[in-house]
């Protein structure tokens, strides 16, 4: 989402800089908001909780404990808003988004498949 956010901005980022933005979020990726994902998934499958009007509250509360984590997240990225700073200039919203989703791709090994990458790169067309 972040990459994507400059890319509204027109703004791209090298490898160095995606890799320093994903060290950047790791603690709360990995320590944070992965823990919480997975106890809510295995919260759900669980049987332990008889009344299944508790059950569905407290799977709402995980829910929405994970939406905050990945909010706070989120605000370590756009702490400033200063976009202008960030990265390097792009020609179009399009160029951006591409080159930085792409890089972020080969980062990780090509495990993102292209027709996801196309259906995000097609929000950003339609603006």
């Amino acid at each position: 989402m972040y990459l994507l956010w400059l890319s509204s901005f027109k703004r791209q980022l090298k490898t160095e800089q995606i890799l320093g933005v994903m060290n950047e979020t790791e603690f709360w990726q990995s320590r944070v908001i992965k823990p919480i994902r997975e106890t809510r998934k295995t919260f759900k499958k669980t049987s332990v909780l008889p009344d299944n009007a508790f059950k569905e509250e407290t799977y709402s509360d995980l829910l929405e404990l994970e939406l905050t984590a990945e909010k706070l997240a989120q605000k370590q990225l756009f702490r400033d808003g200063i976009t202008w700073n960030t990265g390097y200039p792009a020609p179009t919203k399009e160029s951006a988004a591409k080159t930085n989703l792409f890089t972020y791709t080969k980062i990780l090994d090509g495990t993102i498949n292209t027709s996801d990458i196309d259906s995000l790169l097609s929000v950003i067309q339609e603006d």
